[in-house]
């Protein structure tokens, strides 16, 4: 079997984005490239693989953020251990929507009461983070809070739109699902 490595970080993130889109044109679009059931059965092998390696990775990885004193590159293994997990999730997603495993019906409407509460959350956090901006002088503080600022606007948004797709019921599809993720998904470090 194939497998994937990257030589360094930032080419893991292109890797990673390129196979995100790779896997979305050819599922979203099985007219254009003719998939049969071996191929799909394939590709779901590979993406099973992947997701042991992504494992592996937080494995390793979480031990060295646990053991190292340093908090600069605490912080910055303990994003590699976040973007392997955000992999797993994309990797996760990808094989529940070609195997037809979504949301349950079930499922939605206390999902949908959660996230509306926290979508309040969300907002507090995000007025309190932008009033210690306003107040900051020192540049690093403030790039580093700037940037959780940043997340949590994203997060806002991405609950409003998970909260909006939830309302649509049983008449979202697949491609629906592509759709959100194609738009909404945060595929960056």
């Amino acid at each position: 079997m194939r497998k994937c490595v990257a030589i360094d970080l930032g080419e893991k993130i292109v890797l990673d984005y390129i196979l995100f889109i790779t896997i979305i044109l050819t599922v979203a679009c099985p007219s254009a490239n003719g998939l049969v059931d071996l191929e799909r059965d394939e590709l779901l092998g590979l993406l099973k693989e992947q997701l042991a390696l992504e494992r592996e990775t937080i494995a390793s990885m979480d031990e060295q953020v646990r053991r190292t004193k340093n908090r600069i590159i605490r912080l910055l293994l303990h994003g590699i251990v976040l973007d392997s997990m955000k992999h797993i999730d994309m990797l996760e997603t990808m094989i529940d929507l070609l195997t037809g495993s979504v949301v349950p019906e079930t499922e939605k409407d206390e999902l949908g009461k959660e996230l509306n509460r926290h979508v309040q959350i969300e907002k507090d956090s995000l007025d309190r983070l932008e009033g210690v901006i306003r107040k900051t002088e020192d540049k690093g503080v403030r790039f580093l809070l700037q940037n959780i600022a940043s997340d949590e606007r994203r997060h806002h948004t991405v609950l409003d739109q998970i909260i909006s797709t939830l309302a649509i019921g049983e008449n979202i599809t697949d491609m629906d699902w592509w759709d959100y993720l194609y738009r909404y998904a945060n595929l960056s470090t």
